[in-house]
């Protein structure tokens, strides 16, 4: 959802933009740093990527069908990565390492 008065993205989408755009697993400060130079994310919080964390977290553990998954302790991708191949979470935390996209 757009914000009425800024035109920035929600914080989901943002980080849905910036995976699909870079297309390889990235950590919550490069989402959130990527997301508000990009000018698609506008935040007056101290902590921007704490909330960008909790609101992944939050849709991850909330909904089964969470366009988001976590591959490692600090890397977030696409569910669609996963499925729109055999890649499994295991093999995408395997990937993470050499900056692979999960495609």
């Amino acid at each position: 959802m757009r914000h009425r008065e800024t035109g920035a993205l929600s914080f989901a989408e943002a980080a849905y933009h910036i995976l699909k755009k870079y297309g390889r697993p990235l950590s919550l400060s490069e989402i959130t740093s990527l997301a508000l130079s990009e000018g698609i994310l506008s935040t007056t919080g101290k902590t921007p990527a704490a909330t960008m964390g909790a609101r992944l977290y939050v849709d991850i553990k909330k909904k089964d069908n969470s366009a988001f998954i976590k591959v490692n302790k600090s890397k977030f991708a696409l569910r669609e990565w996963a499925e729109s191949s055999t890649v499994t979470q295991s093999h995408a935390e395997n990937m993470v390492g050499k900056n692979a996209p999960l495609r």
